[in-house]
């Protein structure tokens, strides 16, 4: 076992900046003795600037944005898909108003940051992502042990 003294998290239920690093680290047969919610990506990076912390997870897109000086990609992880867009159930107006104003974001500025499209999805793509992450916000309270 090889212990990484420090981990930036964007949050216990972030898959991009928690789970798919702690996935990595079980992987690699690592284990952490800290970790630093940072709330963002960006926060994670200037955790990792300042030398709080020693490893933190950033998602490809998010990775060609932010100011990623004095960083060095050292592995990835699994490919995961990206957030969902998501509306309340059944409400089939703020289902198409949302997905038009993607449409129009899309055609003003999307090619800018490197978004060429929106993809249909279903629960069943993130299922898998969901497994050990509690569905209500007092389940994913963060404690040292969790992260």
């Amino acid at each position: 076992m090889v212990y990484v003294v420090g981990i930036g998290i964007n949050s216990p239920a972030s898959w991009s900046g928690h789970s798919s690093l702690k996935q990595w680290l079980v992987e690699n047969n690592y284990q952490t003795s800290d970790c630093v919610i940072s709330g963002s990506h960006q926060h994670s990076l200037h955790f990792l600037r300042l030398g709080n912390v020693e490893e933190v997870a950033i998602d490809a897109h998010s990775w060609s944005l932010l100011d990623t000086d004095q960083a060095t990609i050292i592995k990835r992880s699994q490919v995961a898909p990206t957030p969902p867009f998501i509306t309340k159930l059944g409400d089939e107006a703020a289902q198409q108003r949302l997905t038009e104003a993607l449409m129009q974001s899309l055609d003003l500025a999307g090619h800018s940051i490197g978004i060429a499209g929106i993809l249909p999805c279903d629960r069943e793509i993130y299922r898998p992502l969901t497994i050990g992450i509690g569905k209500e916000p007092a389940e994913t309270t963060p404690l040292l042990e969790e992260c």
